[in-house]
């Protein structure tokens, strides 16, 4: 395990688990939300693990997930919502010294 941040923005919301909005699906307006997101980064050494933590995450039916560059200088797939439309369920995550962190 490896905690880090991504190289990139997202803006995240709180529906009891984290969505993470890539740029490309936030609108304009609410662009100045963006910011890097912190976390634990993991090794899936399976392909039965990789398979479950799809299964999890709902994907492809409820997440996408991307090959996301961090500033550790690793890359590894991050599970994201794509559609802006779900982010009316969502509260505010903590934003703690210009960085989302999830609580």
């Amino acid at each position: 395990m490896a905690s880090t941040q991504t190289s990139g923005e997202f803006v995240l919301g709180n529906v009891g688990y984290p969505y993470a909005f890539p740029p490309d699906a936030v609108p304009e307006q609410y662009k100045k939300l963006l910011f890097p997101v912190m976390g634990e980064m993991y090794e899936v050494d399976t392909v039965e693990s990789f398979v479950n933590l799809d299964t999890l995450e709902g994907f492809p039916s409820h997440y996408n997930r991307h090959i996301i560059s961090f500033e550790n200088g690793l890359d590894a797939w991050m599970y994201v919502q794509p559609d802006w439309y779900n982010a009316r369920y969502c509260e505010a995550c903590t934003l703690e010294d210009e960085t989302w962190s999830w609580p």
